[in-house]
């Protein structure tokens, strides 16, 4: 209500909400719950029922009595040192019955350091990892983010984790202790479906969580070696999914390098981080993916490009999305490397590229190896080959970026027609290309006069993504000012 509202019109509003609400099954009510919990994110499901909760007493006994709206428990740092924190957390899990729960740890970054010097005196509170672990045989999906020394202890006790399908590490679960072996050693056995570590994995998932890769199909690391990496996917048999950051090769003498993988079942396959010269390379020189659809690379460690070619080779997979990540635009290296992936990638519909460093607006028009300069001569029509068909045949979306944000993506606007399967005023031919999406960096407002000129992309149906309302508020304020200019010759005549 509105502040300065008297008390009887409140008195008033609250009667007829609450006519209104008598009116609607309990089960209706509920089924609504589920659905704002679920808009939400995961982190504030506890809060937002609670909250629901304390709306009135109607409310309040539809969610008490509502199983589903307790299946998500988040727990963050401070409420861990708290002596009472136990008794919460218990009736809220009783709440849930017999389902299946989803839980969250978090550990904000202002008690971080309170709580890491608390555990240590021995004042975090035990009985909380206690009560936790009594309800370890329901556990659906966990997500830590907190200091490793809670984690460790439930690992100790929890137990009957058949039902846990993924399992998420944060960054604070290992920033003091990397994913070596036993450092977060569950008491036993567990199949995960899906892992998330944002931290360094310098042993196998074996070794450092007492993980099996049977049932896995998920997987993102934060940093792995070459050698890990190919160890990992060779003894995941169902793995659809990898993300990692490549990191330096293992310096264990007895570790034996593994040999060449072949895996049919690994659809998505990125590769985000290649710092060291060769990780990527002695990574795609042992693999062949025969299934992938998605592929991302970090290209600026490459050494030899004839590596990512017999990759593609090897592999014939029909690729439809790709992402590649090269040192600068404009260098006849990045335009040769990525000729040859286009040769070798016909089946691909979304593309992103993006450069650690970008050239300036006159210098990309200047230079004639870029890659948007190819991609816009490779797609015209050759009168004198009817038959001819450009690489990338299928490509519909173009992402083109630079990985630093303080460098603003400026593509020069007559370069951008060319890229279009259509003519605007002012372009030249159209492309063969299916193109219909061009999206750049987002962090810098671009000039009135550069929106201006991409308006007739805009009106012929490309979509320039967050881009598009600046577009279309300018493709209006230009249609308006040349509706009144028409209006002032009218009227002067």
């Amino acid at each position: 209500m509105v502040q300065g509202t008297s008390e009887k019109e409140r008195r008033g509003f609250n009667y007829h909400h609450s006519d209104v609400l008598r009116k609607i099954p309990p089960e209706v009510i509920s089924n609504i719950f589920l659905a704002y919990i679920e808009m939400g994110r995961p982190e504030s499901a506890t809060s937002s029922a609670t909250n629901l909760a304390t709306v009135c007493k109607t409310w309040c006994n539809i969610v008490r009595s509502t199983p589903r709206l307790w299946t998500t428990l988040v727990i963050y740092g401070r409420i861990i040192l708290s002596k009472e924190a136990h008794l919460f957390v218990k009736q809220w899990i009783s709440r849930s019955k017999a389902l299946l729960i989803d839980l969250y740890i978090f550990e904000t970054r202002q008690n971080h350091r309170t709580f890491y010097y608390q555990w240590h005196e021995h004042l975090t509170n035990i009985q909380l990892a206690t009560v936790l672990a009594e309800s370890s045989n329901r556990w659906r999906s966990i997500l830590f983010d907190v200091h490793a020394s809670f984690i460790r202890q439930l690992c100790g006790i929890a137990q009957g984790l058949s039902q846990l399908r993924s399992v998420k590490y944060g960054f604070t679960c290992l920033e003091r202790s990397p994913a070596k072996a036993g450092s977060l050693l569950w008491r036993e056995p567990i199949s995960p479906g899906i892992f998330k570590i944002r931290s360094e994995l310098s042993g196998s998932l074996a070794e450092a969580f007492n993980i099996r890769v049977d049932s896995l199909t998920y997987l993102k690391v934060k940093e792995v070696s070459a050698e890990r990496c190919i160890d990992l996917i060779r003894s995941s048999p169902v793995l659809r999914f990898i993300k990692i950051g490549l990191t330096d090769p293992v310096e264990d003498a007895a570790f034996i390098p593994p040999p060449p993988v072949v895996h049919e079942s690994l659809e998505s396959f990125t590769i985000v981080l290649s710092p060291k010269p060769d990780s990527l390379d002695r990574v795609l020189s042992s693999l062949t993916l025969p299934g992938l659809r998605t592929l991302g690379l970090d290209m600026v460690g490459s050494q030899d490009l004839n590596v990512v070619e017999d990759f593609l080779r090897r592999s014939s997979a029909p690729i439809e999305s790709m992402e590649l990540m090269y040192e600068q635009e404009g260098h006849e290296r990045t335009l040769q490397s990525f000729q040859a992936i286009a040769a070798l990638t016909p089946s691909l519909i979304r593309l992103t590229v993006i450069f650690d460093d970008i050239l300036g607006k006159h210098n990309i028009e200047n230079v004639g190896t870029t890659i948007l300069k190819y991609l816009v001569e490779t797609g015209k029509p050759k009168h004198d080959d009817p038959s001819y068909t450009p690489p990338l045949p299928l490509l519909q979306s173009l992402a083109y970026t630079s990985v630093r944000i303080n460098i603003p993506t400026l593509i020069p606007c007559n370069i951008l027609p060319g890229l279009f399967p259509f003519s605007t005023p002012g372009s030249g031919e159209p492309s063969l290309r299916p193109l219909k999406a061009f999206l750049t960096t987002e962090c810098f407002p671009l000039q009135e006069t550069y929106l201006r000129a991409l308006v007739p992309l805009r009106q012929a149906g490309v979509d320039f993504g967050r881009r598009n309302k600046s577009i279309e508020s300018v493709g209006g304020t230009a249609l308006t000012r040349e509706e009144g200019t028409s209006a002032r010759s009218r009227r002067s005549s």
